[in-house]
């Protein structure tokens, strides 16, 4: 089997759907570790925080995890939405 993808990266949602086709093997695990390792990743660092933290420091890691993984399979998503 096989197939021909063409993009013409003159129009806009051409080189958006190019970008997301090169990305998405990168989403995907983004997705796995989101799904399976994230949890405890984030459950390390919560029990290092202080006695006095607040429920805002938890989700402070939460999302500087998710930021993480975004950029170490350099997924910039206004690259992929516009």
């Amino acid at each position: 089997m096989k197939a021909d993808l063409h993009f013409d990266l003159d129009v806009i949602d051409d080189e958006l759907a190019l970008n997301r086709f090169l990305k998405a093997t990168d989403m995907a695990l983004i997705l796995f570790e989101i799904q399976y390792n994230l949890r405890k990743k984030c459950e390390y660092e919560l029990e290092s925080l202080e006695a006095d933290s607040d429920k805002w420091d938890g989700l402070e890691v939460v999302f500087r995890k998710l930021m993480e993984l975004f950029d170490e399979h350099n997924i910039n998503l206004n690259d992929l939405i516009r």
